[in-house]
């Protein structure tokens, strides 16, 4: 994970990195399909019907909403953040966003291109 529980670290590499590019399509797919994957983890935190269809609750996307922060070169390395942490009444309870990404981490995800 990278510098913080509330950010991600997505590496491309091997054959999907060319002389040193991303191909754009291939760069915001990924994004997109771990942005998606981090809110069915979301609903599912909170015990959603995952056969239910339909769009997720906003404060669902709102609080999983990953933000880019930061790209190298070479093999892509990007960072992703999810929002400031909002203030809440009961502070020892474990931040929602925070255990979505975990989650995330946990499930041992790997991308190749």
């Amino acid at each position: 994970m990278g510098k913080s529980k509330r950010t991600l670290e997505i590496v491309l590499s091997g054959e999907a990195v060319l002389d040193g590019r991303v191909s754009v399509p291939l760069f915001t797919k990924t994004l997109q399909s771990i942005q998606e994957v981090v809110v069915e983890i979301g609903k599912s935190e909170i015990q959603r019907d995952p056969t239910k269809r339909g769009p997720a609750p906003t404060a669902i996307k709102r609080a999983c909403e990953l933000f880019l922060i930061g790209t190298e070169p070479g093999s892509l390395r990007a960072l992703v953040e999810l929002p400031e942490k909002e203030e809440t009444l009961f502070p020892d309870f474990p931040d929602f966003a925070e255990s979505v990404l975990d989650n995330l981490v946990k499930s041992k995800t790997h991308l190749t291109g």
